[in-house]
């Protein structure tokens, strides 16, 4: 839908406890907005890096009945939560699904200045691409720039830090990223923003990643240069681009870090010793956790405070390709959103710890088909190299 100066687009989220219109100036289309990889927007989503889209005002109500009416009565954002890492910003995630949705900012007359996270809109062709990474510096690694090398055939470029800074290269890492590797080896930390949820992750054994049926561990290459003999194992993660994914988070890729329950564990607990629980019938749950299922058997968790997506898991026997302990009501397996994993103890990608899938997830279902063909062939790229 659009008028003469506005184009209309509808957004929302998982649980649709969320629905609105967003305005965008028809002569700013399509953005070509930046790809935040910044630490405090990978850690407040729990997202790789954050994409959004400038609207022309606050979000619009849907005209409910008349298909062509142009909407003019502001949306009601009753059921968001609020989020403020800092004075300048105001994030807005549903307060049910965790989807993040909404950024609010101030111009220099303190007049409201609005963003939509891209994942969250009905369509983004001809409305919004990444035009350029931004932050890259924050990661020690490269990130997601990484895997989101080119669009349509050219190079996006990465700035160390705001448009307009230095650049680094598509294999760029920080100096000091090997140190922090090496200093990391037998436990890494995962933390959303407001660090009510922090949870520290440990290595898999050689051997039981060598179990072919255990798809979800790789084993470390033989190298006589490692003490043990062999690379560090790692886990297995992915980007999925389904619709479920997109909407639960506003992210127009999700990326998970494939985990078994027995190796993560909740700095918080107890007995932090002892392997996280999920079950909202276990007693020692990860607090400050809100659980939604869209599906029966299955759970997204994000926190309760700053909004991030921590976890996906399920106990569905439909999952044929996850393990399932029947005596027992938590997971086997469980996905860790990657944004949360410690830059600062192995990079944002964690390359030390996790190897990333060279295929990518759900690609039919994207709602960003030029975006999702990037990752898929950046993906193969950053694979190619790390074999």
């Amino acid at each position: 839908m659009s008028s003469d100066s506005l184009t209309y687009v509808k957004a929302r989220c998982l649980c649709k406890a969320n629905e609105f219109v967003i305005p965008f100036k028809t002569a700013s289309l399509p953005q070509a907005t930046d790809l935040c990889h910044c630490s405090s927007c990978r850690h407040i989503t729990g997202q790789l890096a954050v994409h959004t889209a400038e609207a022309a005002s606050a979000p619009l109500a849907i005209v409910e009945g008349d298909a062509n009416a142009t909407p003019t009565a502001p949306a009601d954002l009753s059921k968001l939560s609020k989020y403020n890492a800092s004075p300048a910003l105001t994030r807005y995630f549903c307060n049910t699904c965790g989807a993040y949705l909404l950024y609010e900012s101030r111009d220099d007359n303190d007049n409201p200045r609005w963003s939509i996270s891209t994942g969250a809109l009905e369509r983004t062709e001809g409305i919004v691409k990444v035009g350029y990474h931004a932050f890259v510096k924050d990661t020690k690694d490269g990130g997601l720039s990484k895997h989101y090398r080119t669009l349509n055939g050219t190079e996006i470029p990465r700035y160390a830090l705001e448009y307009g800074n230095d650049t680094v290269g598509a294999d760029w890492k920080d100096e000091s990223l090997q140190a922090i590797q090496k200093k990391y080896q037998d436990r890494i930390h995962a933390h959303c923003h407001c660090r009510n949820i922090s949870l520290y992750l440990s290595r898999p054994d050689q051997e039981e990643c060598k179990d072919e049926a255990k798809w979800w561990l790789v084993p470390g290459a033989d190298d006589a240069q490692y003490e043990k003999g062999h690379k560090p194992p790692r886990f297995i993660a992915g980007h999925c681009f389904c619709t479920s994914c997109r909407l639960s988070t506003g992210s127009t890729v999700q990326s998970w870090v494939i985990v078994p329950r027995a190796h993560v564990f909740d700095y918080h607990s107890p007995d932090p010793e002892v392997p996280v629980t999920l079950s909202k019938s276990s007693p020692t749950r990860v607090k400050h956790l809100t659980q939604y299922s869209a599906t029966p058997h299955t759970y997204r968790e994000f926190c309760s405070t700053c909004g991030a997506t921590v976890f996906w898991w399920t106990k569905s026997k439909e999952k044929v390709h996850l393990p399932q302990d029947e005596s027992s009501e938590e997971a086997v397996v469980i996905d860790l959103s990657a944004g949360l994993m410690d830059e600062e103890q192995g990079g944002a990608l964690a390359e030390d710890w996790v190897s990333w899938y060279d295929q990518i997830m759900y690609e039919a279902e994207a709602v960003d088909k030029e975006g999702a063909g990037a990752v898929k062939e950046g993906s193969k790229l950053a694979a190619a190299a790390a074999a």
